[in-house]
């Protein structure tokens, strides 16, 4: 009942004002701040409201209201304003009374949980994960292995994993930190549609579709009951909904949650990472029914978020840039695409290693913009990497991959001899069988291996 204990915090707040008396003016500006955010208050009164609390809890000596306001910040600061430079120095401010207090307990927890969780929105998966275990272990010492702030802990640890490209370890995570929570508080609690949320976005990275699916419903379900409609949690659970049905082909109902999940997130925001994944999204929805400069438009729109929020060359940055210069490939822009996908390239190979799953993306795009360019002998280099990283990324990418591959090593060779043609026909056979299987997003990889196998 968040929204009951933001306004019984209000009140407090507004006694302790006209009563003067500042250390509990400071311990009711950490709760408002807290509370607020809580309920789906704007992210700009609890930083003032937090804000505040620090200096009022510095100047009274009440370093517990000052260090647990700094923690809070990272998180308001770094996750809901997208100001990671900001967050930045709030942790800074928070490991030094902390490392004042000495103590290994749940606050010291909470500042771990906050500031591995803007290391993966920074990009920083590696130290995410460092970060997120501390997380999870000094909860289990502070409060016990079933306590549900472990749980809430193992979910955030969950999403590091996914975003470090161990996927299945990343299910795993999730599924017992459902499992925990739901024990913990039963089936309707919002911290049990974070895990559901979550699960679903591991399940979508495996390819289980319809396990996704009912994740992401149950967890719109549990946070339109708990938080009302219009919250912005339920707009990102019903964006990562969009994007498993663009998946299975369910294009009209992709769209319509789509558009319930943009028009909640700009009545709120300008610039958020929220806003850039669901525009993503409809770039690949539009990707999907072939709406290639719509998709560059949506595309655009997501990268000039994410590169105000947190740089042009970050890792989701990246990412949607690659996506980018996909839609310039299939608008005939081959220079651009070129461009957009080596940038990706190696911006994703400087924040995650030339050998994550995600590197697989740009080397794909890139392959096929050099093959359809004639410089088949560097495509197939190019491809022979995409091929080598896309088996992490689902058996229609790699598919994708395969087949680009084949067709290279034709275009690069003058005259390929009769076994070599056969063989190549083979390997685009089958691919072309598993992207026969696939959803919409694949229709242009199935089309350039139908032609390829329809020429002379």
């Amino acid at each position: 009942r968040y929204a009951a204990a933001a306004e019984l915090a209000g009140a407090a707040l507004a006694t302790a004002r006209a009563l003067g008396y500042r250390p509990l003016i400071g311990e009711a500006l950490l709760r408002s701040g807290l509370f607020g955010r809580a309920a789906g208050g704007p992210a700009a009164d609890a930083d003032a409201a937090l804000s505040e609390a620090w200096r009022v809890g510095l100047a009274t000596r009440a370093d517990e209201v000052a260090v647990e306001a700094a923690v809070e910040q990272i998180a308001v600061v770094g996750r809901e304003l997208a100001r990671p430079a900001d967050a930045e120095r709030w942790a800074a401010d928070a490991e030094a009374l902390l490392d004042r207090r000495g103590r290994a307990d749940a606050l010291a927890a909470r500042y771990h949980l906050n500031l591995g969780n803007m290391y993966v929105r920074t990009g920083r998966f590696d130290q995410a994960v460092a970060t997120l275990g501390r997380a999870v272990r000094l909860r289990e010492v502070a409060l016990g292995a079933a306590h549900p702030d472990v749980a809430a802990a193992r979910t955030a640890l969950g999403e590091a994993l996914r975003r470090q490209g161990r996927f299945a370890e990343a299910a795993a995570t999730h599924e017992q930190a459902l499992r925990d929570t739901i024990a913990a508080f039963g089936d309707g609690h919002p911290q049990v549609a974070v895990a559901r949320n979550n699960l679903g976005v591991a399940y979508g990275w495996l390819g289980r579709r319809a396990d996704a699916v009912a994740e992401y419903e149950a967890a719109i379900a549990v946070r339109e009951r708990a938080l009302g409609p219009d919250h912005l949690l339920v707009a990102t659970s019903r964006s990562n909904l969009a994007s498993e049905l663009i998946e299975l082909g369910r294009l009209a109902e992709a769209e319509a949650e789509l558009r319930r999940a943009i028009d909640l997130l700009r009545r709120r925001y300008d610039r958020h990472p929220d806003l850039s994944d669901a525009e993503n999204n409809l770039g690949n929805l539009y990707f999907a029914q072939d709406r290639w400069a719509d998709a560059l438009a949506a595309y655009s729109g997501a990268l000039a978020n994410d590169a105000a929020l947190l740089g042009e060359d970050a890792v989701d940055a990246a990412i949607t840039r690659n996506n980018v210069g996909t839609a310039l490939w299939q608008l005939g822009r081959l220079g651009d695409a070129e461009r957009e996908l080596r940038r990706s390239l190696a911006a994703l190979e400087a924040g995650l290693g030339r050998d994550h799953p995600h590197v697989a993306f740009p080397l794909l795009g890139l392959g096929a913009v050099l093959l359809d360019r004639g410089r088949a002998a560097e495509a197939v280099a190019v491809l022979g990497r995409a091929t080598d990283l896309a088996e992490e990324q689902g058996a229609a990418v790699l598919a994708t991959a395969r087949a680009e591959l084949a067709h290279a090593r034709v275009r690069a060779t003058q005259r390929p001899s009769p076994a070599a043609l056969a063989l190549a026909r083979r390997d685009v056979e089958a691919a072309l069988a598993e992207l026969r299987r696939a959803g919409p997003l694949f229709g242009y990889a199935r089309r350039r291996a139908e032609a390829f196998l329809r020429a002379p």
